[in-house]
């Protein structure tokens, strides 16, 4: 019996919390409830969930850990970011409430010494925490000012962070010197970091993934391409509404696509996609037939209610290059009597455009932003409440499959929910990215 993926989520937080416990009853209490002695024990709490967080933390960020555990990888990239920007706390904790405990001032904290074997334990620790705080501040800060390639680079260091942190508790920590059992556990995480750190090393090399040569890379229009991938070593098992990570070379940037369409063979693979930054500039710039890619996937499971036949009768809603999740779906046998509701800004920017129409008939509503141009019946602006209820009788009897910009997505959500539509009904794409 497959695990739904709720079930997975409820899990993944237990085994949290279930982490946490040893310290938690294993910790010695203090002999006398004083100000200083107080103070400590609750550090020594902060810094063993914080290492527990932090481990989680890495582990969600690592691809090929999620892919095992999880058919959507949005989710516990999510939490990744969540334990990130809120999980580290619990470390700051520790090293702030020591030197409050010690009646030092901050400067022991960041300042290291090597003059005793205990200095240089604690320094560990000091280097770990000056690799966080550096993470953090990138991260739960700094985010959306720092462009993504510098802040991905700077993101590196987290590799350092858990061997020094796990370093600083063999040597630092009296309790984990006064108590075999936590000790035992200790190395038990550390062995867990070594494993997790493994696999990503692995993934990062290329095991796993696939090299494809490149059959097409030609233009749609002036901004979507068609790129056409072909692989004579490995079959791709991709399901409809799937993704893949695309890079030029190992250790090179990847980014999510997802899959247009693929052969019966499992051989041949088409995806579009929108020319928007310089990842994909220079994909169609310097991309030829005969070229390889590196392809790593398939991913995600954003349509399985439609394949599963647990969906109420659906509407699509696309926004531009959005439309590829659906293709499969709404190209089919079977897909004249779904209803698309597609927006673009112009006719000129969209695409299988003529494909759709004769699949669906009049169950495709164009929706342009800025200009319909001659097309006939086509509805000018946005999707909006009323848009909808002009071409949907009964809109809470349907699911909604949404796949676009965020900010449309997160409009038009908002939109169906105002409507009446209950939040179990609506689906929306998001990459593991």
């Amino acid at each position: 019996m497959r695990l739904s993926e709720q079930l997975r989520h409820k899990l993944t937080y237990s085994v949290m919390i279930l982490m946490t416990l040893p310290f938690v009853v294993f910790v010695a209490l203090p002999s006398q409830w004083n100000a200083s002695s107080t103070t400590l024990y609750i550090s020594s709490l902060a810094g063993f969930v914080g290492v527990i967080l932090l481990i989680w933390q890495f582990a969600l960020g690592t691809r090929a850990v999620n892919a095992l555990l999880y058919r959507d990888l949005s989710w516990p990239l999510k939490v990744h970011k969540i334990l990130g920007k809120w999980g580290t706390l619990a470390i700051f904790f520790h090293p702030l409430l020591v030197v409050y405990s010690y009646g030092e001032d901050l400067l022991y904290v960041f300042v290291p010494s090597f003059k005793t074997d205990f200095e240089a334990a604690v320094s560990w620790g000091r280097l770990g925490f000056a690799f966080l705080v550096v993470l953090w501040v990138s991260s739960a800060l700094l985010r959306g000012k720092i462009k993504f390639r510098p802040w991905k680079y700077l993101h590196y260091v987290a590799y350092l962070v858990l061997p020094l942190v796990l370093l600083h508790g063999f040597y630092a920590s009296t309790t984990l010197a006064t108590n075999n059992f936590l000790l035992g556990y200790w190395y038990a995480l550390a062995l867990l970091f070594v494993c997790i750190l493994v696999m990503r090393s692995l993934h990062i090399a290329g095991i796993g993934k696939h090299r494809f040569s490149v059959v097409e890379n030609s233009a749609l229009n002036d901004e979507v391409q068609l790129l056409r991938l072909r692989t004579k070593a490995s079959k791709l098992r991709v399901q409809k509404g799937q993704y893949v990570y695309l890079q030029n070379r190992l250790l090179s940037e990847e980014h999510p696509f997802t899959v247009l369409a693929i052969d019966k063979s499992g051989t041949e693979i088409s995806i579009a996609y929108k020319v928007v930054g310089s990842f994909t500039a220079k994909l169609r710039a310097t991309v030829v037939p005969g070229d390889v890619l590196i392809v790593d996937g398939p991913y995600g499971f954003f349509t399985r209610e439609l394949d599963a036949g647990l969906a109420l009768k659906p509407i699509f809603i696309a926004g531009g290059i959005g439309i590829t999740p659906f293709m499969a779906h709404l190209t089919s046998d079977s897909a004249s009597e779904n209803i698309l509701f597609y927006a673009n800004r112009t006719p000129q920017s969209t695409v299988f455009n003529q494909q759709l129409r004769q699949a669906l008939g009049k169950g495709l509503i164009n929706i342009y932003s800025q200009d319909v141009g001659k097309q006939i019946g086509a509805e000018s602006g946005y999707i909006t409440p009323a848009l909808i209820n002009k071409y949907v009788q009964k809109p809470q009897a349907h699911s909604y499959f949404i796949c676009g910009p965020e900010q449309m997505m997160a409009m038009v959500t908002e939109d169906l929910l105002s409507m009446g539509v209950l939040r179990q009904q609506i689906f929306t794409e998001k990459f593991g990215f």
